[in-house]
């Protein structure tokens, strides 16, 4: 083959790129069937590629199985007691639709979800699959996941003044404490 798409330059055993002659793909031109099938084939790939382009890019909201799934795991989080629940107070409804909001969150909850379900197994021990994930490296998809599922679902839970019923405070805590403060607000006001 030469070099050059405009030919050998006259140099003895070189072939040139646009010799037409010797050059079996073109030699006898396809037509017909043939040119239709490979047509046809090229569509269904070029499209089938798009399709899963498509997928990837745009994941489909999570199913009716995933939102059960994220539905026992936000109640296992934060289960009712003195206080009401996570299910309660329609935490997993705006976990849900902060996971669909995102198409990247989409793709981690369903490899997450489906990781702490096979974790959690036939007797639903959420407990064991729980530690488990945290017992994964930080940078792998079941760990982040987990993690931003607990972040989400206390930030969701604690932000709801419902959910302080069962607490002695009145706003919802600080993320450092209460920096102005040796105890809770709260509590300085009952001593007065």
């Amino acid at each position: 083959m030469a070099l050059w798409p405009w030919g050998s330059g006259g140099l003895p055993g070189r072939v040139d790129l646009l010799d037409t002659q010797n050059d079996p793909l073109t030699a006898a031109p396809v037509t017909g069937r043939r040119r239709f099938l490979g047509l046809l084939a090229g569509g269904a790939a070029v499209l089938g590629g798009a399709g899963l382009f498509w997928r990837l890019l745009l994941p489909s909201p999570l199913d009716a199985k995933e939102l059960t799934l994220l539905r026992r795991a936000v109640d296992h989080l934060v289960p009712r007691g003195h206080a009401p629940g996570a299910l309660d107070l329609g935490i997993d409804r705006g976990v849900a639709e902060a996971l669909n909001a995102t198409r990247q969150f989409r793709r981690l909850a369903r490899l997450g979800l489906a990781w702490l379900d096979d974790a959690a197994g036939e007797r639903s021990d959420w407990e064991h699959a729980f530690l488990s994930c945290l017992a994964q490296p930080t940078d792998v998809p079941p760990r982040i996941f987990f993690q931003w599922l607990r972040n989400e679902t206390f930030g969701r839970y604690y932000a709801d003044p419902r959910s302080w019923a069962g607490l002695s405070i009145t706003h919802p805590p600080q993320p450092m404490g209460y920096p102005d403060y040796r105890s809770a607000p709260g509590a300085m006001a009952a001593r007065s």
